[in-house]
């Protein structure tokens, strides 16, 4: 069997350079939602209401953080890699500023626990990165392209 006619090698009709990336916002918003679910759950038996508001808080701060930046890089894949660079890191800095003040203006609340917000909020971060990266990492995406090895052939 030649490579251009090996299936592992040519390219499905839908899949785009982004394809790997729309996956991971599905995987990173569906385990944000079941850590949401079992984070307020959890910390609502805990410490009630406050518990139940911390993690809600923590897991919308932890998981958004995360799945903003995936967004944009989709939303931007079309655009140069200087402007594309640019939204990203623009996004980062405004992220970070809202992060801050967000965190500021949390800080006095006491009908949130605290414990619970640092906690899911921590455990959003990390497990909507991990899903990311395993969307990613499992998506089928060809690293060749066959019409460069067609040409090649034929000049050979």
């Amino acid at each position: 069997m030649s490579e251009a006619s090996d299936p592992a090698l040519t390219t499905p009709n839908n899949a785009k350079p982004i394809t790997p990336l729309q996956k991971a916002i599905r995987y990173g918003a569906l385990s944000l939602v079941v850590l949401t679910v079992l984070s307020t759950i959890v910390w609502g038996l805990i410490d009630g209401s406050e518990g139940f508001w911390g993690a809600l808080v923590g897991a919308a701060f932890g998981g958004g953080f995360i799945l903003f930046t995936v967004v944009v890089v989709v939303l931007t894949a079309d655009a140069s890699p200087t402007t594309g660079g640019a939204i990203l890191m623009g996004t980062w800095l405004l992220k970070l500023l809202l992060a801050m003040l967000a965190l500021a203006a949390l800080r006095n609340v006491e009908s949130l626990n605290h414990v619970a917000l640092g906690v899911t909020a921590l455990f959003a971060m990390v497990i909507v990165l991990g899903c990311e990266t395993y969307a990613i990492m499992t998506t089928k995406i060809p690293y060749v392209d066959t019409a460069d090895d067609d040409n090649a052939d034929e000049d050979g």
